[in-house]
């Protein structure tokens, strides 16, 4: 697991990325395993934890449109947002790149899915632009984590 400790010290309750030490966290089948055991070690209640369906594009949703999807499935989307504290974003990732942004100023924050063709598409723009549209957030107070890729 990685911490990204300077986004903790700055405000936000938990900033980290699983490596391959941890499994596979991904959504397929199979996989749920893995989660709860990331899950049983980090200091939050699993059901905090806010998925999407990842279809490689620029779609982000706020956490709580994704906790409001219906029961039988996850929306689709490849970043979400959120101001709401006590909330776990996630998204997954194999060779793409999970991007964090967090504002501690006004306490948004962004997790985001770049695959190829969302960052042909200017997916961490969006982020942006996302969290200045919903919570009066500023591009220049924003932090930026990008974690690891295949590039």
């Amino acid at each position: 697991m990685i911490h990204f400790e300077h986004l903790e010290r700055a405000g936000l309750r938990l900033a980290l990325m699983t490596d391959q030490s941890d499994g596979d966290c991904g959504s397929r089948p199979g996989t749920r395993a893995h989660v709860d055991a990331v899950l049983r070690r980090l200091p939050m209640k699993p059901e905090r934890l806010v998925r999407v369906k990842q279809v490689h594009g620029v779609r982000i949703v706020d956490a709580q449109e994704a906790i409001n999807a219906p029961p039988d499935g996850l929306i689709e989307a490849d970043g979400l947002v959120t101001q709401q504290p006590g909330i776990a974003l996630c998204v997954s990732v194999a060779d793409c790149a999970p991007v964090l942004l967090f504002d501690p100023r006004v306490g948004a924050v962004a997790a985001l899915h770049a695959g190829r063709e969302g960052t042909r598409q200017n997916i961490v723009g969006a982020g942006v632009q996302a969290l200045a549209d919903g919570f009066a957030a500023q591009p220049a107070s924003l932090y930026a984590v990008i974690g690891p890729c295949a590039g």
